[in-house]
């Protein structure tokens, strides 16, 4: 990808995604690990809450600042209209997006 005069190459290897050669994000059975670069280089994990149809109904990790969990996304599944999704409501003011299926 070319960014202006930036040159980036994204690198997908099984479950294993690169970025110029840095390794960004791994995906695994209960969610995934992604590469915080403004966190000094560390990895965040996040895990998924899978229903019985095995959508993901809410993605949460470990919150920096207290160590506790944190929801980072919630999905609300209806059969008539879709997924709504109730992302944190830190970033979208507590609203519900509809996304078509």
């Amino acid at each position: 990808m070319t960014q202006g005069s930036t040159v980036t190459t994204t690198d997908y290897r099984e479950e294993f995604q690169y970025l110029s050669g840095v390794l960004q994000f791994i995906q695994h059975a209960e969610g995934y690990v992604n590469y915080l670069n403004a966190g000094g280089g560390k990895y965040n994990y996040v895990f998924n809450y899978l229903d019985h149809l095995g959508n993901v109904r809410a993605s949460f990790a470990k919150d920096p600042a207290t160590g506790l969990p944190k929801i980072l996304k919630e999905n609300h599944y209806s059969v008539v209209v879709g997924v709504f999704t109730d992302n944190n409501p830190d970033l979208h003011n507590n609203a519900y997006i509809f996304k078509n299926l």
